[in-house]
C-alpha cells in the first residue's frame, strides 16, 4: 500500500490520545493546546497542582483536556494514572515526558561573570543538600524511565487500536544538555544530558514494539522552569505579558539594610508600565508624525528625514540608557523590599546581592538599574523630539508668535514631565535619577532633530537641510588621479594653429 502523502495525513493529530507530564505551564502547555486545537480525542495533563492543572484545561477544551493530579517521581502515583487512562479510553498513541525542575543553581551561572573564589565556590556548593541535587535527577531522568515504562502497555495499545498511527515517547530535554558550561545547573544540565541518552536507548529497545522514541532539546522558553533565567516571568493559561530580560546584568553595588534611601516599598503595580510607556513616547509621537505626513503630504524628503529622526533618536535613547545602567548598577529606591533579605544578615554591615531570596531574576537585578531613569529618558527622547518638530513648524520664536503656538509646542514636554514625575512616585527612582535621564532623553531627541532641521530661531526651520543628492554638488563618484587629470591632457588641433604669440594667449581647452 503507497504511503498517504498529504500533509493534512502525515502531520494530523485527529483521533489521538496523548499524556502530557507537567502539562500544566510552559511547554507542555503549548503541546497540549496544539494537539487539542488539531482534533486529539484526548490530552490527560498530569501536575502536582491540581487548580493550575484546571485552569490550563478551561482555557482550552475542558471536554479535551483532561487534569490529572499524580506525581511522575512516585511509581505508584504512575501507575495509578496508567490505570485510570485505561479505564477510560484503553489506550495511549503519544506519552511526552515534560516535567522537569531546574535545581540549585551554581554560584557562577554565566561565562561573563567574574570568577569566584575557590573557596566560595567550594561553600556555595556544598552547603545545598545533597538530596536537593539528586532529586533534580529524579523528576528530569529517573521519571521518564518511569513513566516510559508505566504507560508501555496503553502505548502498545495505541498501535494495535491506530495501525497507521505509531505510538511515540517524546522527552522534554534541553540545549543544556549539550554544553559544557554550567549555564542554568550543573545537576539540570547533567540530569537532561542523561534523559537524553536515556531516550536514546529506549528508542533502540522499544523497536522491535514499534514505539518510537523521539527528544526535544529546545533552549530557553518563558516558562516557570526558567524563570531564573529569563526575567519577569509571569506564566499562566491567561496569557498573561511576559517581560524577557536582557543577557547583561547590572553592576551590583555593595548596600546596607538599615540605608533609608533605598528601603521604600516595592509597587507591585507601576502608575506608568513598560506597556503604557511604548504607548505615550512611542506609539502616541509617531502616530501623530504620520498622521501630519498623510494630511499635509509635505514631500518625500520632509516626511523621510522627519520620522527617520524620530526612530534615530529613540533607538539612540534605549541604547545609551541601557549601557549606564548597567555599567553604573546604581540600586533603586526599593532595593530591599525586592531583595528580600535572608533572616539574620547584619543590618550595619556592607552585603552583597547574595543575601537576597528574591527568586524572580528580573525583579531582583533590576533593583540595580536605578541610574537614569528609563522612563524619563525614553519619554523625552519621543515626545521631546515631537516638542521640537511642533516648534519648528509653528515658528515659536517668530515675533509675536500666538500663546497658542507656544502651549501646542509644550503639551509634549508635559506629558514626558509626568511620566518622569511618576517614577518618583512609585519609589523606582529618585529626582536624581529622573532628572539625569530627563535632561539625557531631550538631549539626544534635539541632536537628532539638528542633523535634518536648521535650529528655531532661524527663519527657515520649518524646512529640513537639503538632500544631498539633489544637489549637484551633493554624493557623486569620486575621481581617481587619472580621471582628474584627462582633462588637462585633452587638447583639439585648432589649438596649435597660428603663430607663436596668438597661441600663447590662447587658453588651453577653456583653461589658461
Amino acid at each position: 500500500m503507497e504511503p498517504n502523502l498529504i500533509a493534512a495525513s502525515l502531520f494530523g493529530v485527529k483521533g489521538l490520545v496523548a499524556v502530557i507530564t507537567g502539562g500544566g505551564t510552559g511547554i507542555g502547555l503549548m503541546i497540549a493546546k496544539a494537539l487539542a486545537l488539531n482534533g486529539a480525542h484526548r490530552v490527560y495533563i498530569v501536575g502536582r497542582r491540581e487548580d493550575i492543572l484546571r485552569q490550563a484545561a478551561q482555557s482550552v477544551n475542558a471536554e479535551v483536556v483532561i487534569p490529572l493530579r499524580g506525581d511522575v517521581t512516585s511509581q505508584e502515583s504512575l501507575l495509578d494514572m496508567a490505570a485510570r487512562i485505561e479505564d477510560d479510553v484503553g489506550y495511549v498513541n503519544l506519552v511526552v515526558a515534560n516535567a522537569g525542575i531546574m535545581g540549585p543553581r551554581p554560584l557562577k551561572a554565566a561565562p561573563n561573570e567574574a570568577s569566584p573564589s575557590i573557596a566560595e565556590y567550594r561553600a556555595h556548593a556544598l552547603k545545598v543538600p545533597m538530596e536537593e541535587f539528586t532529586n533534580t535527577y529524579a523528576v528530569n531522568a529517573t521519571s521518564v524511565h518511569y513513566t516510559a515504562f508505566a504507560f508501555l502497555e496503553l502505548l502498545d495499545a495505541g498501535n494495535k487500536r491506530t495501525p497507521d498511527l505509531r505510538s511515540q515517547i517524546i522527552a522534554t530535554s534541553s540545549i543544556g544538555g549539550f554544553s559544557r558550561l554550567a549555564g542554568a545547573s550543573f545537576a539540570y544540565s547533567s540530569s537532561k544530558a542523561a534523559a537524553t541518552h536515556m531516550m536514546k536507548m529506549m528508542a533502540t529497545a522499544f523497536a522491535p514494539y514499534k514505539i518510537r522514541c523521539n527528544v526535544l532539546a529546545p533552549g530557553l522558553f518563558p516558562s516557570e522552569l526558567a524563570s531564573g533565567i529569563i526575567g519577569g516571568l509571569k506564566s499562566g493559561t491567561t496569557g498573561d505579558k511576559i517581560q524577557i530580560q536582557f543577557l547583561a546584568e547590572p553592576f551590583h553595588r555593595m548596600f546596607f539594610l538599615d540605608n533609608l534611601a533605598i528601603g521604600y516599598p516595592h509597587a507591585v503595580v507601576e502608575r506608568v508600565p513598560v506597556s503604557w510607556l511604548f504607548i505615550y513616547a512611542g506609539a502616541v509621537p509617531l502616530g501623530i508624525l504620520v498622521l501630519w505626513a498623510i494630511l499635509v503630504r509635505p514631500g518625500t524628503h520632509k516626511a523621510h528625514v522627519t520620522i527617520l529622526g524620530w526612530f534615530i533618536s529613540m533607538i539612540l535613547t534605549l541604547f545609551i540608557t541601557d549601557v549606564i545602567k548597567n555599567a553604573v548598577g546604581r540600586p533603586r529606591p526599593d532595593l530591599i523590599a525586592r531583595c528580600k533579605p535572608a533572616p539574620g544578615t547584619p543590618a550595619h554591615e556592607l552585603v552583597t546581592f547574595e543575601v537576597c531570596t528574591e527568586e524572580n531574576h528580573h525583579v531582583l537585578h533590576d533593583g540595580w538599574r536605578s541610574f537614569p531613569s528609563g522612563h524619563s529618558s525614553f519619554s523625552f527622547s519621543g515626545l521631546g523630539y515631537l516638542a521640537l518638530f511642533i516648534a519648528g513648524q509653528c515658528h515659536v520664536y517668530r515675533p509675536r508668535a500666538d500663546l497658542a503656538r507656544v502651549l501646542l509646542a509644550l503639551a509634549p514636554l508635559l506629558g514626558a514631565a509626568l511620566i518622569a514625575i511618576s517614577r518618583c512616585e512609585d519609589y523606582r527612582h529618585d529626582v536624581y535619577d529622573v532628572t539625569v535621564g530627563s535632561i539625557l532623553g531631550m538631549s539626544v531627541a534635539h541632536y537628532t532633530y539638528r542633523r535634518y532641521y536648521p535650529a528655531l530661531r532661524n527663519k527657515d526651520c520649518a524646512t529640513p537641510f537639503p538632500n544631498p543628492a539633489d544637489d549637484a554638488k551633493g554624493f557623486m563618484k569620486v575621481k581617481s588621479d587619472e580621471e582628474a587629470l584627462r582633462g588637462a591632457q585633452e587638447f583639439e588641433l585648432d589649438e596649435f594653429s597660428g603663430d607663436e604669440e596668438e597661441r600663447e594667449q590662447r587658453p588651453l581647452n577653456g583653461r589658461r
